[in-house]
């Protein structure tokens, strides 16, 4: 499941109070909502996933219908530096210095 803010929807009114308050929370999603990391999903949903220290690396499949932009880790049961080895509109490929499960939020 991806986390895809939707747009904001005006209501379309007369009274001002309600107008103002429309505006006010526009402008405080627009920002929000542009940013590339809040459209992303965590990999894999729950739990951790091994992540291969050979060459190849491990394919995750994220689901985002897109190339992702970035990934962060989010979880990890190891201090171990984790790269991106390739990505494409289904899946990123990644790749750990040392052993780690981890999970990462594909952006």
């Amino acid at each position: 499941m991806t986390t895809t803010i939707p747009p904001f929807d005006r209501v379309p009114t007369d009274d001002q109070g309600l107008s103002e308050l429309q505006d006010r929370l526009e402008r405080t999603l627009r920002p929000v909502a542009g940013c590339a990391i809040v459209d992303g999903r965590r990999v894999p949903d729950t739990g951790t996933e091994a992540i291969d220290t050979a060459a190849a690396g491990t394919k995750l499949t994220h689901g985002l219908g897109r190339t992702p932009a970035g990934f962060v880790v989010v979880d990890s049961d190891a201090d171990a530096a984790v790269w991106r080895v390739a990505q494409d509109a289904n899946s990123i490929t990644l790749r750990a210095g040392a052993a780690v499960n981890a999970a990462v939020w594909v952006f």
